[in-house]
């Protein structure tokens, strides 16, 4: 996997059981780890004082093009059919790809056989059928880990993701723009395999208990808030790691946090190694990033963090097709209901920002200024920013739907890039082709 972010590396290993940068608890604990459970909240420093005779960390020194790093990354190891970077297009798909990604790993990573990318599209459709998604229209990577839990998932190969350009309206939206059979390949009468059925989805928070998850068991889902410059993220990625959120909120994202790490410099910055859904070439290097870690920046170390528990799940197998019920997911997201779930729609303040940006880009695109039937403006982070404008419509005229006109427009990764040059009237924003 290693060739997506072009890493070379080297391992120290001399104990994979050892303490992994946890520098600030061993500052209160002491070097030697004499540290009490109250103190010792992510059990990495227990482990430690088990095995005093090895104190070596586990660690991994890694170049990027930018420069050297120290930390773990726990896709190192894990073969690259598996840990592809993957494009969630226009398609607000991204806990799809964060859950799909994170399971394939993790599968990987128990040696439980795996033949590829797992089924984002198979997700889409099982969440809206059974109530664990809202197909494009968004969802919580922990709720695709329990409707894995008790259906488990296809191959990317057996149903191909169709929604990359899905969008609200569409025939099957609310199903990633595809029916399937569930249990039937596409195109055929092949029953598929399932992956992952038994395992067990779990909600964890704080900077310690992600290290552990990652450090034992492999990557983790995450979400966070997309303010306007993480669009614009780009490699070497120990030159740019994102460490201070700017401009205006665009909506919710999932991403999978594959590792963590420090950079050098003044005291080292501590971060997260960052595996996102836009594809491996517009977007950070090689569509990874580093981001700040240890101050719950933009909610990532508390919105919705998942893991999948695999060591139960069954290796995978024959299903037949199924469109039952199921239990309801057990994850709710009762702390982040004003941005809804991660590529869920936003609505932006029409007076300022990023609303006002969009409002002017239309303006600009129409040849005239007048707002007066501007009802609202929406937002939603896909592979770019995805904008709706509601209008007041009278009934009848061409584009109306029940609550008015609907304006979409798009801004590709791309035109976030400080460099693209003159950015013109419509800064970037283009009228969207659905």
């Amino acid at each position: 996997m290693a060739t997506a972010r072009a890493l070379t590396l080297a391992f120290g290993i001399l104990n994979q059981k050892a303490l992994v940068g946890l520098a600030a608890q061993e500052t209160q604990c002491g070097e030697e780890g004499g540290c009490s459970a109250e103190m010792d909240t992510s059990e990495l420093l227990q482990v430690r004082k088990e095995s005093p005779a090895q104190l070596d960390p586990y660690t991994l020194t890694a170049q990027s093009s930018g420069g050297t790093w120290t930390g773990v990354d726990s896709e190192q190891g894990l073969p690259s059919a598996v840990t592809a970077v993957q494009n969630q297009g226009n398609c607000g798909s991204c806990a799809a790809f964060s859950a799909i990604e994170q399971l394939g790993d993790r599968l990987a990573k128990a040696g439980i056989p795996i033949s590829g990318i797992l089924s984002a599209q198979a997700t889409l459709y099982g969440g809206s059928t059974w109530g664990f998604g809202d197909g494009c229209e968004g969802a919580l990577p922990s709720n695709y880990g329990v409707m894995y839990g008790q259906h488990g998932v296809p191959s990317e190969a057996c149903a191909p993701y169709k929604a990359t350009n899905c969008v609200e309206g569409m025939t099957g939206s609310d199903y990633g723009c595809s029916q399937l059979v569930w249990g039937l390949c596409y195109g055929s009468e092949q029953t598929w395999n399932s992956n992952g059925a038994g395992l067990v989805s779990t909600v964890i928070t704080g900077e310690n208990a992600m290290m552990s998850e990652i450090y034992n068991n492999g990557p983790i889902s995450a979400c966070l808030y997309v303010y306007e410059n993480f669009f614009s993220v780009s490699g070497p990625m120990t030159q740019n790691i994102y460490t201070k959120p700017e401009g205006s909120l665009a909506g919710g994202h999932a991403i999978v946090l594959t590792g963590w790490g420090d950079v050098p410099g003044e005291g080292g910055q501590p971060v997260w190694l960052l595996k996102n859904s836009w594809g491996p070439y517009s977007w950070g290097e090689g569509g990874y990033c580093m981001f700040a870690r240890g101050q719950d920046l933009c909610y990532i170390e508390s919105w919705n963090v998942a893991a999948f528990g695999v060591t139960g799940a069954q290796q995978s197998s024959m299903v037949q097709s199924s469109n039952g019920t199921t239990a309801a997911p057990v994850n709710d997201d009762v702390d982040h209901d004003s941005i809804g779930h991660p590529g869920s729609w936003y609505k932006q303040s029409t007076a300022s920002g990023f609303g006002k940006q969009i409002l002017d880009a239309w303006l600009a695109m129409m040849g005239h200024s007048d707002t007066s039937t501007v009802v609202s403006v929406h937002t939603r982070v896909v592979a770019g920013a995805h904008a709706k404008i509601t209008l007041t419509s009278p009934e009848g005229e061409r584009g109306f739907t029940p609550g008015g006109k609907v304006v979409k427009l798009f801004k590709s990764l791309e035109s976030f890039q400080p460099n693209r040059g003159i950015p013109g009237p419509t800064n970037g924003w283009t009228l969207s082709e659905e």
